[in-house]
């Protein structure tokens, strides 16, 4: 997950845990390093703040490590650590705010990004310095678009925070209504990341991740 160079300090790590139900299969497995295992093994969807590498997001890394492995360019590999935190809760509404974090792994300087947010039109969402773009129809659905831009020069190995829970601020509200009628609809946050040195970066947040009710 943090590409880093760990050699032999590494661990097999089960995608679904074999306390519920996971298998001893490659399709269930990803090699971590034993700080990255660490934080896996503490996904906890109904903590707050236990959402790092959710199971769809180990899933996700992990293919695209792959491909670039057989493609010969893993050590050029960057990524986007994307994850949900619970900022508020009561009996009728919970509030979560949107983390991005970017890892630059390229030997190519970035000194320009931006990074698109795409979330369901259903919820209500607040927001600091992030511009709001026309709305957007994806997969038959409709999304608000938000967008934050920044050009800090990074290096090799080094990380910058996309957003965070006070100025690039992007919160939303999950209440009863919501929980319900989004549950019947394949809901999911979508974000895509643009730079000056790289292809384009996607993914998203299944609903599973997106909220706590």
């Amino acid at each position: 997950m943090c590409h880093e160079f760990a050699g032999r300090s590494i661990n097999v790590h089960h995608i679904k845990q074999e306390a519920d139900g996971g298998q001893n299969t490659l399709e269930n497995a990803i090699v971590l390093c034993l700080r990255c295992h660490a934080e896996a093994g503490h996904f906890n969807l109904k903590h707050p703040l236990g959402t790092k590498y959710s199971p769809s997001e180990l899933i996700r890394h992990r293919n695209v490590w792959y491909e670039a492995c057989a493609n010969g360019v893993a050590q050029f590999f960057s990524s986007i650590e994307a994850k949900v935190k619970r900022t508020y809760t009561s009996g009728e509404l919970h509030k979560y705010v949107l983390l991005f974090k970017f890892h630059n792994s390229n030997k190519n300087v970035v000194s320009g990004w931006k990074l698109n947010v795409f979330m369901p039109y259903q919820f209500n969402v607040s927001t600091g310095e992030v511009e709001q773009h026309l709305e957007e129809v994806i997969d038959n659905q409709c999304y608000r678009k938000f967008q934050v831009t920044g050009s800090e020069k990074l290096f090799l190995s080094e990380s910058i925070e996309l957003t965070d829970p006070e100025w690039a601020k992007i919160e939303y509200d999950v209440n009863q209504a919501i929980y319900d009628s989004s549950r019947e609809f394949e809901t999911k946050i979508i974000w895509r990341f643009y730079s000056d040195s790289y292809p384009p970066i996607t993914g998203e947040l299944a609903w599973d991740e997106i909220q706590q009710f």
